[in-house]
């Protein structure tokens, strides 16, 4: 359905980094979802939300308690057969902070318990 829920770590720097140290948020909820995908060359857009509080299951979002600390939007390729995505923000929305500049590859692997399934064993 193109949607994904986790959780992950997250480092807040100004740019130019300045005097003051980064901000550590722990623990923050990203949300995404498909806005446009384009088969034919593996690209597409996405909406991204970021929450302090709330939980997922699976791809799902449960707001219950979440606070939104991020919203933004961001453009994906799909490569190697669908194992990688490339992904960079094309717009972000976060209280105080100004210009900003990010970008990430996600790469799919598999756990030995799941290759040892594939595998017959």
């Amino acid at each position: 359905m193109g949607n994904a829920c986790g959780a992950h770590a997250a480092v807040v720097n100004t740019v130019p980094p300045g005097a003051s140290p980064p901000t550590v948020v722990p623990s923050v909820t990203a949300v995404l979802k498909v806005t446009h995908y384009d088969l034919a060359s593996g690209t597409g857009d996405e909406s991204l939300n970021e929450y302090s509080g709330g939980t997922c299951i699976g791809a799902n979002f449960i707001s219950t308690g979440a606070t939104q600390l991020v919203s933004g939007m961001l453009h994906f390729v799909i490569s190697n057969g669908g194992s990688r995505i490339d992904s960079v923000v094309t717009g972000l929305d976060i209280a105080g902070l100004g210009g900003f500049s990010l970008s990430f590859t996600e790469l799919r692997q598999q756990s030995p318990s799941n290759a040892q399934v594939a595998n017959g064993q």
